[in-house]
């Protein structure tokens, strides 16, 4: 099983807030209104602004401190007849940037065009002999798009020219502020609504502000109005929170976007077959986004602004299906990208020691590089940098995690880099061929101070915790009004614990994908995508299961149906068991599925460290390899199922070189001692044992009891009773029966309570008298210790599952929690 370990993070909030009373007046469940609060959503009225997300609520386009500027600029172009040129970039926020400011000057008369560039040949941003072939024809005054804030000398020039520059941008400025005309960037602004605007979201502010100025009449009860559909792709595509003044837009420009008027969103809808349903975030991010971004990828963005501005149903339908087959071109290019890049990282680097991916290579191509780059950071969850090489230079994106600022990172390599980019999450850059090694290496000591290893953890934010009662049509409803989901708002992953699973199938041509049935009161099924390979062994496990999901609608075939997308599974286990005194606080390592065990101890063993693991021959082997034949450095070793004579005092390092069989196991080490310092998860999915072979090699079962019982009345034959020095009598029993001394007491035990014998040990002597058989026909689970053995071995799956798999603060909880050292 390949499961990888996740961590659940409950979200809560300490915030004092009654949240009954707000599920009341708010009218919504119990469980929508903790979501609420959970993100900080306490006061009334500001939650029923952010349910409503309505227009009226939007602010206005002149918070920026330069809008007055911008807008008497363009204003006096356009009367003046003056050449506008608006410069764009080549992904969906910047070409619905340049569609918005296109279209609206255009329809007031301006003399405008527009540039995009070409994104291999002259790169994000403005470039220096674009720019100059623009002031030899004469352009007057350029608008940026979601670009420009970091092109100080591009700008320089224009301005140098008398061609003054309006520069619109949301990205982090670089420290010298380009010499513009005037300059809209809500990163530049106090305004927290503003914050976190998208290119788009700018361009549409400016395009408001111009609409108010000419008294242009509103749209849909707000000014420009009839962009909030091109507002609503751009904000979307380009992954920024959708929180504050974007969740008003993206509401409801998804509305507009359902039954927008335009020629191109509708063909295009229709291309990939969403008519008369329901566009999601989803929709736009996996589907619409995607295909509008293709184009700008891996051939000219052209065709893509080409669609959103046409009037003409034929053509855009035919502009449609060019933008969907070029999108299937960029699927099969990114598929190959990753797979070579997902070699190198296990073959050329050391994740053990990179906590972050840089990975560069020939004939990659450069517009598809930031997808794999998120691929990659989905898969191994560290920041990733991928760079395509051309001769002497690179050009690479880059995509981080939580806890890792990439544009702060790249800041602090900017004496490496060449040019670079964007923001916490994503940026771009380029980079000499010769300096890749000096980035990696710098990265990586930047990450080491940075990242803790829990940071390179995957995480499962779980919004809520329900009851599977809970889970039905209403819950699904009120979830809904929370949307639209995205970034900064994401879909609330609700979570049940002690699931029971009615039944369970793999589907899909590579059985890839699992199908969960769980026993409810209501039939209830889930799905999880690309999680057949991982959990099934799990699902195999005996007990209940917690599971971690959003909530959805399924349509097939006409019918609906509520489903549960699964988004983590984790083992459930009972731990009312588990007796370890209050006193044993620890620190918790999780190592667990570390590749280099031995390495690991050798480097912190002490003579006050205890070492567990399955077998004796295993123990034996590790202790010959790490320790000298004079060392006065000693550790202890307890092997389970085996006696532990332990020392008084305390336990400085617990390592689990496996993982405990029992609970019992566990609860027997830690009650033996008066304190353990640390505790060092050690197992690994991937040791090399079977679960069914360490079942038979671990507990006593009916063919072993069978063979000792049959040896031992063959010696009854020979003499009544069968009594001499211990080890002389065990040595003979095991070869009789074939197992080994615990077994043999055990097995001793066992058939004492059936009366089939009696034995005593004294001093170093042990007596056995075999006994008449009963009349009645036996079973062995008239033995408590054979009825205990087989609950421990019937409980190993679950067991294991959740020492395997179970999350830190699941496991942490095992130990009596104080801290969480990693």
């Amino acid at each position: 099983m390949k499961t990888p370990i996740k961590i659940w993070k409950k979200q809560t909030s300490d915030l004092p807030v009654d949240i009954s009373e707000m599920s009341r007046q708010l009218n919504i469940a119990h469980a929508t209104a903790q979501i609420l609060v959970n993100r900080g959503i306490t006061d009334m009225q500001i939650a029923r602004v952010f349910l409503d997300a309505s227009v009226t609520e939007l602010t206005s386009p002149y918070l920026f401190e330069e809008m007055h500027t911008a807008v008497a600029r363009i204003k006096d172009a356009i009367v003046n007849k003056e050449k506008i040129l608006i410069y764009g970039d080549y992904d969906v926020d910047g070409i619905t940037s340049v569609a918005i400011l296109y279209d609206l000057l255009k329809k007031l008369g301006a003399l405008v065009e527009y540039h995009i560039p070409d994104r291999i040949a002259e790169g994000y941003g403005l470039n220096i002999n674009t720019v100059s072939k623009y002031i030899e024809q004469k352009v007057n005054l350029i608008v940026t798009v979601d670009c420009g804030i970091s092109n100080f000398d591009e700008i320089t020039l224009a301005q140098e020219n008398d061609v003054d520059v309006i520069l619109t941008d949301h990205h982090e400025p670089a420290s010298d502020i380009p010499p513009a005309h005037a300059i809209i960037n809500p990163k530049l602004e106090e305004h927290e609504q503003l914050k976190y605007l998208a290119g788009v979201g700018v361009s549409f502010k400016l395009a408001q502000a111009i609409c108010i100025d000419l008294k242009i009449p509103q749209f849909e009860n707000v000014e420009g109005g009839e962009y909030l559909d091109l507002v609503a792709l751009g904000t979307i595509a380009d992954i920024v929170p959708l929180v504050s003044e974007n969740r008003i837009l993206v509401k409801n420009g998804l509305k507009m976007l359902e039954n927008s008027w335009r020629p191109g969103i509708r063909a295009l809808i229709k291309e990939v077959q969403l008519e008369n349903k329901k566009i999601t975030t989803g929709a736009v991010g996996y589907v619409l986004a995607p295909r509008l971004n293709a184009a700008g990828r891996i051939a000219s963005p052209e065709a893509a602004i080409e669609l959103l501005l046409s009037e003409d149903d034929k053509s855009a339908q035919k502009i449609a299906a060019e933008l969907n087959s070029e999108n299937i071109k960029r699927q099969n290019l990114e598929r190959d990208i990753f797979e070579q890049a997902d070699k190198i990282i296990n073959t050329k680097l050391n994740l053990d020691g990179e906590k972050c991916i840089v990975v560069a290579a020939e004939n990659w191509h450069p517009g598809v590089i930031g997808i794999v780059a998120s691929k990659i950071v989905e898969k191994y969850h560290r920041p990733t940098i991928v760079i395509a090489l051309d001769g002497d230079e690179g050009k690479g994106s880059a995509r981080s995690i939580e806890g890792f600022d990439m544009h702060q990172g790249l800041s602090k390599c900017a004496n490496i880099l060449l040019k670079f980019g964007g923001h916490k999450q994503a940026a771009g850059l380029s980079i000499q061929r010769e300096m890749i090694p000096k980035l990696r290496k710098e990265l990586n000591t930047l990450a080491a101070k940075e990242l803790t290893e829990l940071d390179l953890i995957p995480k499962v934010r779980v919004d809520v915790e329900v009851a599977v009662e809970e889970i039905n049509y209403d819950l699904l409803e009120q979830l809904e009004q929370l949307e639209p989901f995205g970034f900064g708002n994401p879909n609330p992953i609700l979570a049940c614990s002690g699931v029971k699973i009615k039944k369970w199938d793999l589907l899909g041509k590579e059985r890839g994908h699992l199908k969960l049935q769980l026993n409810a009161n209501t039939p209830l099924q889930g799905i999880g995508f690309n999680m057949g390979d991982n959990y099934s062994e799990l699902l195999k496990a005996n007990g209940n299961l917690n599971l971690a999901f959003s909530l959805e609608k399924n349509s097939w075939n006409g019918q609906e149906s509520l489903q549960l997308k699964i988004k983590d599974i984790k083992p459930y286990y009972s731990k009312e068991k588990l007796m370890i005194p209050q006193r044993k606080w620890v620190n918790l390592y999780d190592r667990r599925n570390l590749k280099c065990k031995v390495t690991y101890i050798k480097n912190q063993i002490t003579s006050k460290d205890v070492i567990y693991f399955h077998n004796r021959e295993k123990a034996e082997a590790f202790t010959k390899d790490i320790i000298s034949q004079d060392s006065s450095n000693a550790f202890r070793v307890i092997v389970a199922n085996q006696p532990y004579s332990h020392q008084e005092g305390e336990i400085r390092n617990m390592f689990f070189y496996d993982f405990p069989l029992h609970w019992e196991d566990l609860n027997r080490i830690t009650s033996s001692v008066d304190k353990i310092d640390n505790i060092h998860l050690l197992y690994s999915v991937n040791d090399c044992y079977n679960l069914e072979d360490l079942k038979e090699q671990k507990f006593l079962n009916r063919n072993g009891i069978g063979m000792l019982y049959k040896g031992l009345k063959r010696l009854a034959k020979q003499r009544n009773d069968l009594i001499g020095e211990r080890q002389e009598v065990l040595k003979q029993l095991k070869e009789l029966a074939a197992i080994d001394e615990e077994e043999i007491l055990l097995g001793l035990a066992i058939l004492a309570q059936l009366k089939l014998l009696k034995w005593e040990q004294n001093n170093n002597e042990i007596k056995i008298s075999i006994l008449k058989e009963p009349a009645d026909k036996l079973s062995l689970y008239d033995s408590q210790v054979y009825t205990k053995i087989m609950d421990r071995r019937n409980q190993l799956d679950a067991w294991y599952s959740f020492l395997m798999y179970a999350s830190l603060d699941d496991l942490l909880s095992l130990y009596h929690k104080r801290s969480e050292t990693i």
